[in-house]
């Protein structure tokens, strides 16, 4: 399984598609930070994790996307084709499909992982300052539960029909713009641009309320169970080839 999971990461990371988002991703973040961020964010100083949060809710659309479009690789028709010919081997079915979600997790992982740098990057650029110790807190309670949320609809749409994966895309982005409550806001945009505002000082230390965590867990725990019933779903569509 090894050599399968390094095959179908070098496959991803190499694909011109990835190389696509990665470099829109970018683009949108030096965007985001250079006309939005570098005034700080809800009177909060640009390097801090109020002002890092929300640059990292602006990438949410865009990490869904990417996502959603990594998956594609491994549930489109001429994937399918693959995996019966694969079925006629002994390697064990579900460890091949764990060893491709794998694959997607870290694409995605490297995404993220490219935009907090470049957060990084611009702070110390301009302020010479690197986001607040919450910046972690940030990324765990924003990028966690929405990357496992994608993961589950994905994998549940990919199993039923691999276009319905495109209509998943559209229905995340809707998503990400409804004007939800705090604790369901799926990318906590407005969480960090108005929360701080309600706090009694300027520029407070970073804290998640209580009922926001309770969401961020409920998306978390959401994505597990959506992406559990797709795996079913696919066991259930192989042992009947």
């Amino acid at each position: 399984m090894t050599k399968i999971f390094k095959y179908e990461v070098r496959r991803l990371l190499w694909n011109k598609v990835f190389i696509g988002i990665l470099v829109i991703g970018l683009c949108y973040g030096w965007m985001t930070l250079s006309r939005g961020i570098i005034s700080g964010i809800a009177y909060t100083a640009p390097f801090s994790a109020w002002s890092f949060g929300y640059y990292l809710s602006g990438i949410v659309p865009l990490l869904c996307i990417a996502e959603l479009f990594f998956l594609t690789f491994f549930v489109s028709s001429q994937e399918r084709r693959v995996v019966v010919i694969t079925s006629t081997t002994p390697v064990n079915r579900r460890r091949y499909a764990m060893a491709r979600v794998g694959a997607v997790c870290l694409g995605s992982l490297i995404f993220i992982g490219c935009i907090i740098l470049l957060g990084f990057l611009f702070c110390w650029f301009f302020f010479r300052e690197v986001p607040g110790a919450g910046w972690l807190l940030s990324v765990l309670i924003i990028l966690l539960p929405a990357m496992a949320f994608c993961l589950g609809v994905g994998w549940l749409a990919g199993s039923m029909n691999s276009g319905l994966i495109y209509a998943a895309m559209g229905l995340l982005l809707v998503l990400c713009m409804l004007s939800l409550p705090r604790a369901l806001d799926f990318s906590l945009g407005r969480f960090f641009a108005e929360y701080p505002k309600s706090l009694p000082v300027l520029d407070p230390a970073f804290s998640v309320p209580v009922d926001v965590l309770l969401g961020r867990v409920a998306y978390l725990g959401a994505g597990i169970i959506l992406f559990v019933i797709g795996q079913l779903k696919q066991d259930k569509r192989g042992r009947e080839r």
